[in-house]
């Protein structure tokens, strides 16, 4: 497998794992919600959006079972953020990729991004409208990250 990519932002996580996603081989891999990157009995990788970056960006082999208990920390979180933004938790998301709190004013705005569609997607039809649909908030994701953040401030010294 290949090391992770140098990944900035969330906003930035998820539009690589959509691209991932859509280079997938459809004769290789079968979206399904809930497996990560599972090689299934019928000769298909079984994915979620997770499992996309997982064979995409990491590239995992389809014919191996990976998880994001196999990767180190980072990459862990990064998978597992993937995985509260299909289902809509995005302030999880947040904590899982950032490892702290949003601030008061990114909550806010974060718990107002909708659920994306098809969150429980199964197949490719379902799978392509849920892609659709989470590349249609990544502006909104990004103006929210665009947001002043007290944390990363620089320190003043006096």
């Amino acid at each position: 497998m290949k090391p992770q990519p140098r990944i900035n932002t969330l906003s930035e996580l998820l539009a690589t794992a959509i691209a991932d996603a859509r280079r997938l081989d459809r004769d290789q891999y079968q979206p399904r919600y809930r497996n990560w990157h599972f090689p299934n009995s019928q000769g298909f990788c079984e994915i979620c959006l997770g499992g996309s970056f997982v064979a995409g960006s990491l590239g995992c082999s389809p014919a191996k079972e990976a998880s994001p208990w196999d990767f180190p920390r980072q990459t862990h979180a990064n998978i597992e953020a993937l995985n509260a933004i299909r289902s809509g938790a995005w302030i999880d998301a947040y904590r899982l990729f950032h490892q702290r709190n949003p601030t008061d004013t990114v909550a806010f705005r974060m718990v107002r991004l909708p659920v994306p569609a098809r969150p429980h997607f199964l197949g490719w039809e379902e799978f392509d409208v849920h892609l659709k649909s989470l590349e249609s908030l990544i502006p909104k994701l990004r103006e929210i990250e665009s947001l002043p953040d007290p944390d990363l401030a620089p320190q003043s010294t006096r």
